[in-house]
């Protein structure tokens, strides 16, 4: 990782508390809300007003506008306007979290020498792979505010899993609530979590003896509820559902389809994951495993007209040949059709999004654009998610559910305009975006689009010097751009080693990309607009905006 963005990163946090920086963020209203006269969401349309009492994190009342309802202290009444329709929250089945150190295994066991002959049986040892008494929830570094850019998208509440191991430990589902864990904590007892990584350093080092290992855990587990071991009580093996299986891809799809066959035919579970898990549809539905597909599509495929592909004859060396590109493009749009195919062969599904919070709005565009309705991918990434995971009051507009709800004004899509949000009955409001006539007939800057530096074809290859302004300093770096290989990449000097940005999009004259530093755990995306040799936009984060500036230095 270069060093520009992290001290970029570095002084986007230290910005936050700087009063020079004007937060535009939604403050959160907390306390009882009567929503008057909006329309929801239920069994398929929303034709309906009602009147909406939240209280306590609850829905406590569905009543006809006008019914009088006796409510009791102060409340905060919202007044809804015509198009506004209230949708359940969104729920993200694979929230990423951060963890602190996990503590060793207080089970541990003696472990044959391989050095003083064969090893008999398959023994745990030290038990590192194996964490099914732990509880992700336990060891969770909690970020009440890391919602904040998932929120503004609908995401009410997430469930997270533990990371390491073979079999896992429970995972847990949290409020995206904006408060601290003791009162964002949902379930703390969630499914047991199964993965094919194995343990750092230790066996099991490969997807095969992972797969030994969790087909031993689970014979163990039974052979313990028949009494078959003295021990009446194991904490990592007596109790191994619900379980989720991490698996991704036809192999291990099937690996885990055959271990619940052989070995546990009664144990609830969900695949999370997903991708090639169409292929066995038959087989989901007949041992009653669900999938929770992750919508991981990365950018949408470009044609190669958009990617100005040149003749064979005139194809220069870095050029892809057609072959590849074609084969790109159509395991691209089987990952995006392998969850319509998962959903209308039967099997129950849900939708998982992607790493960041960006990319799930284009993951929502490309489902849309492969036949997808938006109502049918929101009910799959809410009240689907909690059919899946058996969140009896989630994912569902109800009196006696969870107040975990947003309220959209005008069409629901990728782009929806959020008026609230609310999570666990906590409310945040939304400034709405404001009508504009002339939109679409005119540019940013008011220009006629299509003219001048709007038009198709605006020259952005080569290398741009960067100047990102921020309270603490000013921060340089370079672009590289290549508008045919459809990349941005970045790098502190000329001649050092380039990073690629990801979700890279040219559209006329504008240009975005993103970058995720790993070491601060931080996105960044940014958009500008060129304008001869000078480029000029901002740096979006989790945070504030940051203003940047560039100047191209080569063609």
């Amino acid at each position: 990782m270069f060093a520009p963005l992290l001290a970029t990163a570095a002084l986007l946090l230290a910005s936050i508390s700087a009063p020079a920086m004007p937060q535009d963020d939604p403050v959160s209203h907390d306390g009882t809300f009567l929503i008057e006269g909006v329309k929801v969401w239920q069994v398929g349309h929303a034709d309906t007003l009602f009147d909406v009492l939240i209280r306590d994190g609850w829905i406590v009342t569905l009543s006809s506008p006008g019914d009088n309802l006796s409510i009791a202290g102060s409340l905060t009444r919202i007044e809804a306007e015509e198009d506004w329709v209230i949708y359940p929250g969104l729920i993200h089945a694979n929230w990423t979290g951060r963890f602190l150190t996990q503590p060793d295994s207080p089970y541990a066991e003696d472990a044959t020498d391989p050095r003083t002959g064969p090893i008999p049986s398959m023994e745990y040892g030290a038990r590192g792979a194996l964490r099914g008494w732990t509880h992700v929830a336990d060891y969770l570094d909690w970020d009440a505010d890391g919602a904040d850019s998932w929120r503004k998208y609908g995401f009410t509440s997430g469930q997270v899993l533990p990371r390491t191991g073979v079999v896992r430990g429970r995972a847990a589902v949290v409020s995206l609530n904006g408060l601290p864990l003791g009162e964002a904590l949902l379930r703390r007892e969630g499914h047991q979590v199964f993965g094919f990584s194995g343990a750092r350093g230790s066996y099991p080092g490969t997807q095969m003896a992972a797969l030994a290992y969790m087909r031993q855990a689970l014979l163990d587990s039974a052979r313990l509820k028949t009494g078959a071991l003295r021990r009446a009580n194991d904490p990592d093996l007596t109790d191994l559902g619900p379980a989720i299986f991490v698996a991704d891809g036809r192999r291990q799809v099937e690996n885990v389809l055959d271990l619940l066959q052989e070995f546990a035919p009664e144990l609830p579970a969900v695949i999370l994951g997903g991708d090639e898990a169409w292929l066995f549809s038959d087989r989901l539905k007949q041992q009653n495993v669900a999938v929770l597909y992750e919508a991981d599509f990365g950018e949408a495929m470009k044609s190669d007209e958009d990617l100005k592909v040149k003749a064979v004859e005139e194809r220069p060396y870095w050029q892809e040949p057609d072959a590849i590109r074609a084969a790109k493009r159509a395991r691209h749009e089987e990952q995006v059709a392998g969850f319509m195919k998962l959903r209308e062969s039967g099997v129950q599904c849900a939708l998982v999004p992607p790493k960041g919070a960006k990319e799930w709005q284009d993951a929502f565009e490309q489902l849309q654009a492969a036949g997808m309705t938006a109502v049918d991918i929101w009910t799959s990434a809410s009240e689907d998610v909690a059919q899946v995971l058996g969140l009896e009051n989630a994912g569902k507009i109800d009196e006696g559910s969870g107040a975990d709800f947003v309220i959209v004004a005008g069409e629901l899509g990728p782009e929806a305009d959020m008026a609230w949000v609310f999570a666990d009955g906590r409310g945040w409001e939304f400034e709405l975006e404001e009508e504009d006539s002339e939109k679409g007939e005119k540019g940013e800057e008011g220009e006629e689009s299509g003219d001048g530096d709007s038009e198709d074809g605006v020259d952005m290859d080569g290398t741009w010097h960067v100047t990102v302004v921020t309270p603490m300093g000013d921060q340089e770096f370079y672009l590289i751009v290549d508008q045919a290989a459809n990349s941005i990449d970045l790098t502190d000097e000329i001649g050092n080693p380039p990073d690629a940005g990801t979700g890279v999009g040219f559209k006329d004259d504008r240009l975005k990309f993103t970058f995720f530093v790993e070491e601060m755990e931080m996105e960044f995306t940014m958009f500008a607009r060129v304008k001869g040799d000078s480029l000029t936009g901002k740096i979006d984060t989790d945070f504030v905006p940051v203003p940047g500036s560039c100047n191209r230095v080569s063609g």
